[in-house]
């Protein structure tokens, strides 16, 4: 047997049993052997028939002494029975299974799990689980065991699907080509298991201790693989070519002194980097990770200078229309036209030709990539996660002079360093931080009973030049969850700030209408901006010094920290204000920690620990292998695992 060979060559699978599990993703042997339960039935403990009740589900080893079947007047069947453990006897009723009398020959020796009737005037078993026992020696799968429960379809049931599993799991070390890739050095330094001992335990588990090692093991084995595939990736990438950029000091020199402000020490450690890596003969691959206003643009700008001054092209990727405008105005204004830099959108790429050096832009550069560009040196991905692999792909297959371009991916996401290794393994990471004599924004918690109380400092705060954003988690209200909602509460900020001027975005609104009034709000003609987190990214209101957040407890830590970052630009005294609906310990536990920090990666890792990776974590593992056991939240075991990459696959 062969972890390739299809599943219909199993025993009592076949063609009808092979689409249906075709349907689970389940096509090969590997395929149902890495099939694992989503969760297990404890119903280890066997008692006697005395210790049935009608609240709880028990499991009992009895015999069925007797069994027929009743026909009904509507032409269906039940079926009768007694079961006896010598000591109590006790009527069984099952529905409509008139195969039962001949499965089930009495004097039979069952397993049963179930509670007695609550409507029977005698105790009575209705419809229980069964497993027949076989001998001594049977291994009982379905019951008085830990059950492995899996996702089904239609056609195929918990107990065929069992049996199936169990027959692979039983003959386990005939599949002739399942090699455990780690050696006993390794296995021995973690504590693990063994390969074929994880996949008995983790569907046939005897305790619950079985399940833990198991998933360790298995979960290990996964992300060893995305490191094994990333390690990969970045020797490949060192035998590939690209123009190796050497730098021009002075001109570097002179762009910085136009700066209206000094650049940090890990401004200047970081653009030494970018420079070093492009005046090699092969690819950059680096990510550069800042907080948010730490100055990531102005760090893009200076390691792509170079590259400009070589007359090779650039391109310049944003998730929005108005992160990409931002983008065009400010590095515009530094260049001083010395360089053709054109802003591509889905509104303004008919405008531009192929000669432009620095093409700054939203996904309408990949679907004009032929026209636009034809001599592609460097790519910059700002939020990298808003991107897909395959765009990013796309950009890096548009070879000049078959050269592959240096990629330089930025990100404000505070992802700790265990996980950014892990997830970026192939690439260098850089780290920026803000200046130190930046204001720290001060963060206030709401709490229902104060919100009238706050809206007088809001005012003050307005009326004293500033400019507040209002986030809102959710458009519309929503049945399944109580939250603050924009549709109901903005006429209400309307009536309650009707001296300021106050609009409106979210995802809903058309693109040029939420880009007029964020331009707007950025011009200070507006004085509320109220949203949904569509300004979570990049969007730059200079003028902008607090930002209230309604219904904090339904955000992510790592979410909350982007959007607190949309005020105090300006250096000057900024606010956060969070609204919170719940008061459970717990929650208040989570913002208080939010309040009193600002170091994203601290924020992150707090919430890692907490609530698992969420829903940062879930968009920057796109592109990577769905995780089916392990968990980016398991730092302690990123960290082994990338010990072990380190020994297995960097000789």
């Amino acid at each position: 047997m062969h972890l390739t060979d299809n599943i219909i060559s199993l025993p009592g699978v076949g063609y009808k049993y092979g689409a249906l599990l075709s349907q689970l993703g389940i096509e090969t042997v590997n395929d149902l052997l890495n099939y694992f339960p989503t969760y297990y039935k404890d119903s280890s403990t066997v008692g006697m028939l005395s210790d049935l009740d009608k609240i709880q589900k028990r499991t009992v080893n009895a015999t069925l002494t007797q069994l027929k079947n009743i026909r009904l007047r509507n032409g269906k069947f039940i079926q009768k029975g007694k079961l006896s453990d010598g000591e109590v006897e006790l009527n069984v009723t099952w529905f409509n299974q008139p195969y039962l009398t001949k499965t089930l020959m009495p004097p039979v020796e069952l397993l049963v799990s179930g509670k007695l009737s609550s409507k029977a005037t005698k105790p009575e078993l209705i419809s229980p689980e069964f497993e027949i026992v076989k001998n001594e020696d049977y291994e009982n799968i379905h019951i008085g065991r830990i059950v492995p429960v899996y996702p089904l379809t239609k056609g195929v049931t918990s107990k065929w699907l069992r049996v199936k599993i169990k027959y692979l799991i039983d003959n386990v070390d005939l599949i002739d080509d399942l090699v455990d890739q780690l050696p006993e050095v390794i296995r021995e330094k973690y504590k693990l298991l063994e390969l074929t001992d994880a996949l008995r335990k983790i569907h046939f588990a005897e305790t619950s201790n079985d399940i833990t090692e198991a998933r360790r093991r298995l979960g290990f084995d996964e992300l060893l693989n995305i490191q094994k595939k990333l390690i990969e990736n970045g020797l490949k990438i060192k035998t590939q070519p690209a123009f190796n950029i050497p730098v021009n000091r002075k001109s570097i020199d002179f762009l910085i002194t136009k700066l209206p402000f000094e650049l940090t020490e890990s401004q200047k450690t970081t653009i030494k980097e970018i420079h070093q890596d492009i005046a090699k003969p092969h690819p950059m691959r680096r990510l550069l990770q800042g907080d948010v206003g730490s100055g990531k643009t102005i760090v893009a700008l200076l390691g792509m200078l170079p590259v400009l001054e070589k007359g090779h092209q650039i391109v310049l990727l944003a998730p929005t229309g108005i992160l990409a405008q931002q983008h065009f105005q400010s590095i515009s204004k530094l260049l001083d036209k010395k360089y053709k830099v054109s802003l591509i959108t889905k509104e303004t790429y008919k405008e531009i030709d192929s000669k432009s050096q620095l093409l700054i832009g939203t996904h309408a550069i990949l679907k004009h990539k032929h026209e636009l560009i034809n001599n592609l040196a460097m790519v910059i991905v700002d939020e990298q996660h808003r991107f897909g692999v395959e765009q990013r792909r796309e950009l890096l297959e548009l070879r000049a002079e078959n050269k592959v371009p240096h990629l330089l991916q930025l990100t404000a996401t505070p992802i700790p360093r265990t996980v950014a290794l892990t997830l970026f393994g192939d690439y260098q990471v850089s780290k920026i931080y803000p200046p130190k004599e930046r204001k720290v924004i001060r963060t206030f918690l709401v709490p229902e009973e104060k919100r009238e109380d706050s809206y007088k400092w809001i005012k003050d705060v307005i009326s004293n030049s500033g400019q507040a954003f209002w986030i809102f988690p959710a458009i519309e209200e929503s049945e399944k969850i109580q939250i603050k909602n924009l549709e109901q509460s903005y006429p209400i900020i309307e009536k309650l700030f009707n001296d300021y001027k106050t609009a409106v975005i979210h995802g809903k609104i058309k693109a040029e209408i939420k880009d007029r009034k964020i331009e707007e709000f950025a011009d200070a003609k507006t004085q509320i901006l109220v949203s949904t987190t569509v300004v979570e990214v990049g969007i730059d209101i200079p003028g902008a010094n607090l930002i209230i957040i309604e219904s904090a407890e339904r955000f992510g830590l790592a979410q909350l920290h982007q959007l607190r970052g949309r005020v105090g630009r300006k250096n000057q005294d900024a606010w956060c204000l969070l609204y919170y609906n719940e008061n459970k310990e717990e929650v208040r536990n989570r913002l208080e920690y939010f309040a009193k920090n600002t170091d994203g990666i601290k924020i992150a890792e707090y919430d890692l620990n907490r609530r698992g990776p969420g829903e940062v974590y879930g968009i920057i593992q796109s592109g990577l292998p769905n995780l089916k056991i392990a968990r980016f939240s398991n730092l302690e075991q990123l960290k082994q695992v990338q010990e072990a990459s380190e020994i297995l696959y960097r000789k």
